[in-house]
């Protein structure tokens, strides 16, 4: 017979599980066993909690503090509870108390501020998180709620640094830079907001509060009719959205106020000695009035004037980075780490240099003892994830995404990858599922976006995908929504859409590979393949092993009429990526020609016939043939 601490022990694992209804079964035998179990009453209430059933969990967590009331693990554990019924004076009499067991616990500090924040205490909550912002990085949430807070309380010197955090853990997050570029601005720091404007359009097009940012920095310096212009062509493309009217409405009442301050001198301000010459190179970049090759020699000369100065270090780091010098930025990213080596951004980006330079066993190693050290930081055994999808490993990166997930089950980036792995598994189920749980976290993410589409035209239904996009409201269209677009509208055979679309690519210019392979696909569905050739030959100069590329090239020679060169990188495509393969197949199904069609058919079949031995890859592959009726 088993008795309580075997039970125990049992609904620990199935907890830990997220099994919660099979934990507090096992838990609720232990207890007629032992019905004063200290440690049993403290976990049952926590997986009560966990269940959302609060009021319960405060029975059972009472139980146990009847017999010990300074338990710290049962008096957080109430707290939250207490949190959770809105009970808030409760709540921060809990926590209070738990801290002076655990003073220098950051998850208690962090739930003391959080019922602070609650109960409009604003300031105090504010004076409990702020010492710990070096700590919140691996919690972006936490960091956001603190910097509206400090938002709010007009604290702008501490907003600047608690949202730089906050960008730098989540630089995708339209809030993190919405907070940076607003304190820059009552700073008065209005070149950096200006810069710091320009990428966040660059990065979320479609969202208002960042238009209305770059009216505001205009008219700040006294360019009234730039900052006209530019809220005219942001309503013209959404005409319907409601800030942008507004802001025209506030801009036509203030004109002749504006037009009175024209020409006041602007202020700036430098956190760093260099930050001004910085932000005039990526600026530069970004506007593409400098190349790459110029962005890092200017800023490799500001690094040897200060090589201790870790702001140029970091983004000589991030452009090296970029143009593919992984072993030169993987040296300053040490020097990064070495230098604070609490930053969890700075060891990722050093393990990703380390294996992209050719060192996975390294970088793993590497990110495998930073999870020890810093072990509550979860993009850290998510980077882990993405090196073993680089060895193509993909069942050992599902393998511990799922652990991963387990304690962090709705991060955004581990939900796309659960998606990402599902995809190559060819478990489009899974992949569903993770995309439909992952869609109501990331709603304007066009990575997400992307990848959502191509699993629609996977599952036959690229009408999914086009409506993704269609809630996303994309007034300013990136060429990354334009690609994905034609991409749904092909595989759903309406190649009559596509060229309204590619019209409305407009002066670009194409700074990384990824840059490229978009402008390739551009020129290959407006029917150009001599120029889709060429930014091709371009990318598979520099990595001959894209699979992307390599379908993209093989059905790019199908279009010159030129069957061998097709059969070559038509093998090597589905060799190195069947997945791209399939998918580029399926988009063009429906529109190919019948000879172009025929040949799709024979090549597929003699591959599946001599070359093709990897069960998924068989499996996709056949799926594709029946696609093109073979």
């Amino acid at each position: 017979m088993e008795n309580a601490q075997e039970l125990f022990h049992r609904g620990v694992d199935l907890q830990e599980r997220g099994l919660f209804d099979q934990a507090i079964e096992n838990y609720n035998r232990a207890l007629s066993l032992e019905p004063d179990n200290e440690d049993v009453l403290i976990n049952i209430g926590a997986a009560f909690l966990q269940k959302g059933l609060a009021q319960k969990s405060v029975e059972l967590l009472s139980r146990a503090l009847n017999r010990n009331q300074d338990n710290p693990l049962a008096l957080f554990n109430i707290g939250k509870a207490y949190l959770f019924l809105e009970d808030l004076t409760k709540a921060l009499a809990a926590f209070e108390r738990t801290e002076e067991f655990l003073p220098d616990d950051v998850e208690v500090k962090s739930s003391r501020a959080q019922v602070l924040r609650a109960m409009g205490r604003k300031s105090e909550s504010v004076g409990v998180l702020l010492p710990l912002a070096e700590k919140l990085a691996g919690k972006p949430d936490e960091l956001l709620a603190l910097g509206r807070d400090l938002l709010s309380l007009e604290r702008w010197q501490d907003g600047l640094e608690v949202f730089r955090k906050a960008v730098n853990a989540v630089p995708a997050s339209t809030e993190a830079l919405e907070g940076l570029i607003r304190c820059q601005m009552a700073l008065d720091t209005k070149e950096k907001a200006m810069t710091s404007v320009k990428r966040a359009l660059m990065m979320a097009p479609s969202h208002p509060p960042f238009h209305v940012l770059m009216v505001d920095l205009l008219l700040a310096d006294s360019q009234i009719e730039p900052a006209i212009d530019h809220l005219k062509r942001a309503i013209a493309r959404v005409p319907d959205e409601p800030i942008l009217r507004m802001k025209m409405d506030e801009v036509l009442r203030r004109l002749p106020v504006l037009q009175k301050r024209a020409g006041e001198p602007m202020a700036g301000a430098k956190l760093s000695s260099f930050e001004t010459q910085v932000y005039d190179i990526l600026d530069a970049l970004y506007d593409g009035k400098a190349t790459f090759a110029m962005a890092i020699h200017e800023m490799r000369d500001l690094h040897k004037k200060d090589p201790a100065d870790h702001f140029v270090t970091d983004e000589l780091a991030n452009l090296l980075f970029q143009s593919r010098q992984f072993a030169e930025a993987a040296q300053l990213y040490t020097a990064l780490y070495g230098a604070q080596p609490q930053e969890p951004r700075h060891r990722i980006n050093l393990a990703k240099s380390i294996s992209l330079d050719g060192d996975i066993k390294g970088a793993r190693q590497f990110l495998l003892d930073s999870m020890l050290e810093l072990p509550t930081i979860p993009e850290i055994p998510l980077t882990l994830v993405e090196l073993k999808l680089l060895e193509k490993n993909f069942q050992g990166a599902l393998q511990t995404l799922v652990q991963t997930l387990a304690d962090f089950p709705e991060h955004p980036h581990g939900l796309f990858l659960q998606g990402y792995i599902a995809m190559r598994l060819n478990d489009l189920d899974m992949a569903e599922r993770a995309f439909k749980q992952l869609l109501p976290l990331a709603p304007n993410d066009e990575e997400v976006a992307v990848w959502y589409g191509r699993l629609s035209v996977l599952r036959g239904h690229p009408e999914e995908g086009q409506a993704l996009w269609d809630k996303l409201r994309d007034g300013m269209e990136s060429l990354v929504e334009i690609i994905s677009r034609v991409e749904l509208f092909l595989a759903a055979g309406l190649p009559a859409a596509v060229m309204p679309w590619l019209r409305r690519i407009g002066d670009y210019k194409p700074r990384f590979l990824e840059d490229r392979l978009l402008f390739g696909k551009a020129f290959f569905y407006s029917g150009d393949f001599a120029g889709a050739q060429k930014e091709l030959d371009a990318i598979l100069k520099e990595d001959p092993e894209n699979g992307e590329a390599l379908a993209l090239a093989a059905l790019a020679y199908l279009g010159r009429n030129k069957p061998n060169k097709f059969w070559f990188y038509w093998q090597k495509a589905v060799e190195k990526d069947s997945l791209q393969a399939a998918f580029l197949g399926l988009v063009l199904a429906k529109v190919l020609n019948f000879a172009q069609a025929e040949r799709i058919r024979v090549e597929t079949r003699k591959l599946l016939e001599i070359a093709v031995s990897d069960g998924t890859d068989r499996i996709r592959m056949t799926d594709l043939l029946r696609a093109y009726a073979g």
